[in-house]
């Protein structure tokens, strides 16, 4: 506003103040009665459309241009278009017009300086004038956020508008409903794992406000770390994931095993009793898994040394207690009960068919023993076809034996001799006294050798005729005189058994201090002559008899025993 502008209206003001104050209290000569009923004092004129006197042609109703004005309302008053210099009311002029809604006037069109280009705003949030200058988005006419514009009418609160609303819950906002982009559609998340906001466009299926495994959510959200999801959530164990929780499929119910031999997880639903992380046989797990390699489980582990397994740990049911052995003889085992186990069946080895250790007297012959067996009748006797040590074939012969009286002998001494079954003891007598139960042998005290040895003939000869000699005792099955024969050469009795056989090798026993009296017990007797009960492998290995006696054996048995038939 101008210096001019200012002094009339000052002086107009006080002018319509005098007149107000009495209209006609000062009525003068020279004064001016208004259309309005006011007076005008000398020197000023009535308003055209005013009660109100002016100074000068402002206000008259007429431009006059050569004065300056530029409009002239027939008024002085401000706001209504032409001001009390009649100058027109714009924005920019430094004057604030209510006529024109000016808000503000600071005397220029520049925007962006606190009062708008147009005067209509004072660019202030809350104004209720949109600046755009100031990038205002919005003013709804306060400074509050939450209601529809942001408190610094930047924003419409509206997801997308590129500014961040958090009265409206926003974390971001770029400008855009898309999410994907580090802001989400709504606005509501940046899109990032522990932002407590399950964000599907970036594929999180969790998010528990953190970046730790193991709670339920996996460190990227990509898992709620549950099997079956398809995500492999080693924190918790899981080796695989394949969507399900189905078993048998190459993952287990549980996702903990790719049910696999070897992994370390024992898969019962695949079979496996055992996982040891490796596929090597012999330390415990099978190399497939399904054995713990223990005898007794019913499975045959040969990589472990197992040739049987029966599902116990006894011995003698056709598997041993140690699952090593079929108890067969002939596996290489030596199996309780067996001697001896080469691996083969051949009987002329050190170790027979069944598995005993070989010896004169099993029944086979032997040839590889320390001492070459030629025969073996089923014993180790001279009854038999075979000597009773194995070494060659025999044709009966009688037992032969020896007395060789030499010096003397004491009363009461001693001369036991058997057939096989009698048995007589003869004593050497020098006083006519002997027990009844001893066979006395009559000799003078001092007697001499020649003397001693036919008097013991004597004895031995009646012994042999007399079945019921005192001093002679055989079993009461078979009573019998002693049978032998005897013959002398001086002082040397021959003794010889009467029947061809091994029943005859019996010893001859002696107490004579004397020891040049010596005495060669009876032997060499040999014949097919065994005994009941006595091993055999062929009938003539029998004793003939009355040819009751046959060699009987059980079905597949090489030995048996002599006996009669049934």
């Amino acid at each position: 506003m101008n210096q001019d502008s200012f002094l009339r209206g000052t002086v107009t003001a006080f002018i319509l103040s005098f007149l107000t104050a009495g209209p006609l209290a000062c009525v003068q000569p020279e004064s001016t009665v208004c259309p309005s009923g006011i007076v005008c004092p000398e020197g000023q004129r009535c308003a055209a459309f005013q009660k109100a006197c002016i100074l000068n042609d402002c206000g008259d109703g007429l431009v006059q241009t050569h004065q300056g004005e530029q409009c002239d309302d027939g008024n002085i008053n401000q706001n209504d278009g032409c001001n009390s210099a009649c100058q027109i009311e714009r924005c920019g002029d430094g004057i604030l017009s209510a006529a024109d809604s000016e808000m503000c006037d600071d005397g220029n069109n520049t925007n962006n300086d606190g009062c708008s280009a147009d005067c209509l705003s004072d660019e202030s949030c809350g104004n209720r004038v949109v600046d755009a200058v100031t990038q205002e988005a919005c003013d709804d006419g306060n400074t509050v956020g939450g209601d529809g514009c942001s408190q610094d009418c930047k924003s419409q609160e509206k997801c997308g508008d590129g500014f961040l609303n958090v009265e409206w819950g926003e974390t971001c906002d770029d400008g855009n409903n898309e999410s994907g982009d580090r802001c989400s559609a709504d606005c509501r998340s940046l899109e990032v794992c522990g932002n407590g906001v399950v964000d599907a466009a970036t594929d999180e299926k969790c998010d528990d406000r953190n970046t730790l495994s193991g709670d339920g959510c996996s460190a990227d959200c990509k898992s709620t770390e549950t099997c079956g999801n398809g995500v492999v959530d080693s924190v918790v164990g899981e080796v695989c994931d394949d969507g399900n929780k189905l078993r048998s499929d190459g993952c287990s119910s549980d996702c903990h095993s790719n049910e696999t031999c070897g992994n370390g997880v024992r898969d019962t639903e695949q079979g496996e009793q055992c996982d040891d992380g490796n596929t090597v046989s012999n330390d415990g797990c099978r190399d497939d898994c399904h054995s713990t390699e223990r005898c007794g489980n019913s499975l045959v582990d040969t990589a472990s040394g197992e040739v049987c397994d029966d599902g116990n740990t006894r011995d003698g049911d056709g598997c041993r207690a140690d699952c090593r052995s079929n108890e067969r003889c002939g596996n290489g085992l030596v199996d309780p009960g067996e001697e001896c186990d080469d691996g083969n069946e051949d009987s002329s080895d050190n170790c027979v068919d069944t598995c005993r250790v070989a010896k004169c007297g099993d029944g086979h012959v032997n040839v590889t023993s320390l001492v070459p067996e030629s025969c073996d009748d089923g014993n180790s006797n001279a009854c038999g076809a075979c000597s009773h040590d194995c070494t060659q074939e025999q044709t009966p012969g009688r037992a032969q034996g020896r007395i060789q009286v030499n010096g003397t002998v004491n009363d009461g001494e001693l001369v036991i001799l058997s057939d096989g079954n009698r048995r007589c003891i003869f004593e050497f007598d020098t006083n006519g006294v002997t027990p009844g139960t001893h066979t006395p042998v009559a000799i003078a005290a001092g007697a001499e050798s020649i003397a001693i040895a036919q008097s013991l003939q004597t004895a031995i000869f009646m012994a042999t005729r007399d079945a019921l000699e005192p001093g002679c005792t055989a079993p009461e099955t078979r009573p019998s005189e002693l049978r032998l024969r005897v013959t002398r050469e001086e002082r040397t009795l021959e003794l010889r058994h009467v029947s061809a056989g091994a029943v005859g090798n019996q010893p001859i026993i002696e107490s004579v201090a004397n020891s040049d009296f010596t005495v060669t017990s009876l032997s060499g007797g040999a014949g097919h002559d065994c005994p009941v009960d006595m091993g055999c492998t062929k009938d003539h290995d029998c004793a003939p008899g009355d040819g009751t006696l046959h060699c009987l054996k059980e079905v597949g048995q090489t030995v048996g025993k002599c006996g009669p038939r049934p």
